[in-house]
């Protein structure tokens, strides 16, 4: 690291804002009886162009006739450009009909940009015209044809515009549209360029003061392949690196280069510049906290998905709205009558969460977001004890992220029928429109009793039942409601081990509102076996489903494939386990299993041009792709848990920088947090509430290759630029709860992690340090008795102590320890304390231990 002279600084910077831009364009003005189309634009036999007069502004009219065949266009010709910084194009269209628009750039020898097409769907809308972006960033090179090879970016001279383009046989395209402006390289509209499409991609948030800090670019100079760390307004360059070699993603087509900046460790506010690329990156900051803001906004995500109450603006603020779905009147559907309830009988099923961008609740989508948002307090209690988010219980003595879960704990207590048997879900019959909560008051029911909504209900009730039971004054007989409805559910599975939701096969009234089909409950037996054994250590549980079981490989969860979190669980609560286990070296199979699976991931990242762990598979780019990138890293941390190896930290910090801007779309996929975030999402309060900004802390669903929406605005048919934000692209701009816990969990995790340790190979555990000391942290348990306690507090010493005690609450106040502290226990006075969750501190020789105690008075 070195520091640069402001005088090159600003060289530097002139010397980037001197670079050519060149251009063309077409708005078909200028045309005229004297002034013809051709050759400027070129009739085929599949293309009939010509002029449209309406009123004083002319458009380009093409009428196709079996167009598209064989890859087949029409040509726009100019003077030769260079596009080599700019490599953009867009063109405003309007038509009656769906097509697939392709436009393929051509250099003076006549290569095209064929390799890696880009095609964007046009939108059947005969009284507007739309914008429609192309990006070619890495995509100048030809495959077929004669002379393949590199297209020269900087002798471009034509362009191919291509409608439905299918090989020879097809019946072609018939039909016309309307072109009102073509524009290419500097000619675009800079206000229409997404910045982050290309050049400097990088966490919009940013990075841990001593984590890792990377960054992905493209289009930087191939003669001197710098990078520059300067501060926010630009006046200063602090830090300069060499980019890595340049490599193609195949998944987004772009030629890409990292710079890596781990040593840059100074707090603040920065941007990125590169030699040959004028833009600086967005802003990013370093700090010891950077993860904190998002680790609330991502659990507060789920408080503005509540269902049957109230967003007040004490808690919502602009994003405050009316109650709705009280759902204290819902219909028992016949698929799922009982004896106890026929059909059309009313039950009470107030509270949950909207699953996603909809207003129904999914038990089996439901089971996994809660697992993992419990998951968060379990796995890092201390972390959480400390977040308050700003919600109706946040004064109560409930860690905020149990408040939260509990929300829906509750309305899935209320969803098991007597036989122990779980509804499926609780639904209108069709889809809302796009209308507030309050204004939604369709009839709604629950909907057959399943085996997966089952077992996924017993799983989350068995772990929540542990987790809570630490809270029985604050939730007297909760923790033992949770684990006879676990039981009860369990055994119901047991009796009805293959019963399955099937949409289409249900009983009048139809319901056409999300399916969460799943065949197979192999996965889900293991896990509630998991939670159950974890909780109740009745050996059973494990040996029914969980040993044999144990050929099985991890995998990634996701809402179907949920056993590793039950081999999660296992190895998390391995020391309380194991003397229940019928072989000790079960838990060390069971972390290696998470671990090997963990080490997979890793692997496919050391060759990713992205240096992210997503995208090891073609498969990670479908549905929610987003959440595919938030549960590899969950599992990742679940590896650095077990072996302390930063390695794994690594992985998971990049998937985490991925969904905050380094990617190749360049959006951060969280809404409100980073300069370009993803906001026009698919969610029906964000949609209809008036207010331009979506309510925050929401993961978009992500890139999807699929492109299901048949929305308009998809830069590229490539996986990694699948992606368009806006509310009509259900399938990669939607938002779900099972999406959002995962990011929950690994933004507030890494923080607890970085919070306590650097990212090198050790233990840890969150450490409370005093202004005056540098603790060296003992991983020991500090023996203390009565806990909740009222006025006194016994400990047993666990090694000789060198300096008083200190006793800290969770705002990092001290508070003074009186007494005689000498002997191998001693106590101290608590009566001056106020009710709340404090920790204590003992220092030793050669360490420190730090744990946990309550006061209720």
């Amino acid at each position: 690291m070195r520091k640069i002279s402001l005088l090159i600084t600003a060289f530097f910077i002139l010397t980037l804002q001197s670079i050519a831009q060149t251009g063309a364009g077409d708005d078909f003005e200028s045309y005229n009886s004297t002034n013809p189309l051709s050759p400027t634009w070129t009739s085929t036999s599949q293309y009939s162009l010509s002029i449209y007069k309406s009123g004083n502004n002319n458009q380009l009219l093409v009428n196709c006739n079996k167009a598209g065949v064989n890859y087949g266009g029409f040509p726009y010709s100019f003077s030769s450009i260079d596009v080599t910084d700019k490599p953009y194009l867009s063109i405003k269209v309007k038509s009656g009909t769906s097509f697939t628009l392709r436009i393929d750039m051509i250099d003076a020898a006549g290569r095209s940009t064929n390799q890696l097409p880009i095609t964007q769907t046009v939108k059947a809308d005969n009284l507007n015209y739309y914008d429609y972006f192309f990006d070619f960033s890495g995509r100048f090179y030809q495959q077929y044809g004669t002379n393949n090879g590199v297209v020269n970016s900087a002798q471009i001279t034509k362009i191919l515009i291509t409608v439905n383009p299918a090989a020879p046989g097809t019946p072609g395209y018939t039909g016309s549209f309307m072109i009102d402006s073509v524009m290419i390289g500097s000619r675009v509209n800079t206000a229409d360029i997404p910045v982050g499409s290309q050049g400097i991609k990088i966490n919009q948030v940013g990075f841990f003061k001593d984590g890792y800090k990377r960054a992905v670019v493209s289009g930087a100079s191939t003669t001197t392949p710098k990078f520059y760390i300067v501060k926010d307004d630009l006046s200063d360059t602090l830090w300069e690196g060499n980019l890595q070699p340049s490599q193609t993603w195949a998944y987004s087509g772009e030629s890409v280069r990292i710079a890596d900046f781990s040593g840059f460790n100074i707090p603040g506010k920065y941007k990125m510049r590169v030699s040959g690329i004028t833009t600086p990156s967005y802003t990013f900051t370093i700090s010891e906290t950077i993860l904190n803001g998002l680790s609330k906004g991502s659990i507060r995500g789920f408080y503005y998905q509540r269902a049957s109450t109230a967003i007040p603006a004490t808690y919502g603020g602009i994003w405050a709205r009316a109650a709705g779905h009280p759902d204290k009147t819902v219909y028992i559907h016949p698929s799922a009558a009982s004896p106890g309830r026929p059909a059309g009988s009313v039950i009470s099923s107030p509270k949950g969460w909207y699953d996603a961008g909809d207003y129904n609740k999914y038990i089996v989508n439901s089971g996994i977001s809660t697992y993992t948002l419990l998951a968060c307090y379990e796995h890092f209690p201390t972390y959480y004890d400390t977040l308050k988010l700003n919600i109706p219980e946040s004064n109560n003595n409930l860690p905020d992220v149990l408040d939260e879960a509990l929300w829906n704990l509750r309305w899935m207590l209320t969803m098991q029928d007597a036989d122990g048997g779980v509804y499926h879900k609780l639904t209108n019959e069709d889809f809302d429109q796009t209308v507030m909560p309050a204004d939604a008051t369709n009839k709604r029911y629950v909907v057959k009793k399943c085996t997966p909504a089952t077992l996924d209900f017993a799983a989350v009730m068995a772990q929540a039942s542990r987790i809570f039971i630490n809270y029985n004054s604050e939730l007297p007989g909760f923790a033992d409601s949770c684990i006879k409805a676990s039981v009860k559910a369990y055994e119901w599975a047991i009796y009805n081990p293959a019963i399955y939701y099937n949409q289409s096969a249900l009983p009048e009234p139809a319901i056409n509102t999300g399916v969460y089909g799943d065949g197979n409950a192999s996965d889900e037996f293991i896990w509630a076996a998991s939670e159950l054994f974890t909780t109740t250590l009745k050996k059973w549980y494990y040996l029914d489903k969980v040993e044999p079981s144990l050929p099985r490989n991890c995998d990634r969860p996701d809402w179907p494939n949920v056993y590793t979190l039950g081999f999660i669980s296992m190895s998390h609560n391995r020391v309380n386990i194991v003397d229940s286990l019928p072989n000790v070296s079960d838990t060390t199979m069971l972390m290696k299993k998470v671990i090997s699976y963990a080490d997979s991931l890793i692997k496919w990242s050391l060759s990713s041009p992205y240096g992210i762990v997503m995208g090891g598979k073609s498969g990670d780019f479908g549905w929610g792709s987003n959440s595919v990138a938030a549960n590899q890293a969950l599992v990742l941390i679940q590896a650095f848990n077990y072996t302390k190896d930063s390695t794994y930290l690594k992985g998971a910090l990049s998937n985490l920088d991925y969904l905050m801007g380094r990617n190749a779309t360049g959006y951060s996929f969280v809404t409100g947090f980073g300069s370009k975030p993803s906001n026009n999402i698919h969610h029906r309060p964000s949609q209809a509430d008036g207010i331009a900004a979506a309510v925050p802390g929401l993961l978009a669903g992500g890139p999807n290759s699929g492109q299901n929406d048949n929305c308009p605005g998809y830069p590229s048919s490539l996986p990694a630029l699948s992606y368009v934000d806006s509310d009509c692209s259900y399938s990669t701009n939607e938002i779900a709860i099972n999406w959002n816990a995962p990011l929950a969990y690994i933004s507030g995790s890494l923080q607890s992690i970085f919070s306590g340790i650097e990212p090198e190979a050790k233990s840890y555990e969150v450490s409370v340090v005093t202004a005056n000391q540098n603790a060296v942290l003992k991983n020991i348990k500090i023996n203390l008795y009565p806990n909740p306690t009222s006025s006194s507090l016994f400990i047993v010493k666990p090694f000789d102590l060198v300096e008083e005690p200190a006793i800290i609450d969770l705002n990092g106040n001290e508070f003074p320890v009186t007494g005689n502290w000498t002997g191998d226990t001693f106590e101290i006075n608590t009566s001056n304390l106020k009710n709340g969750v404090y920790l204590i501190r003992l220092q030793g020789e050669n360490g420190a231990a730090v744990q946990k105690f309550n006061v209720i008075k």
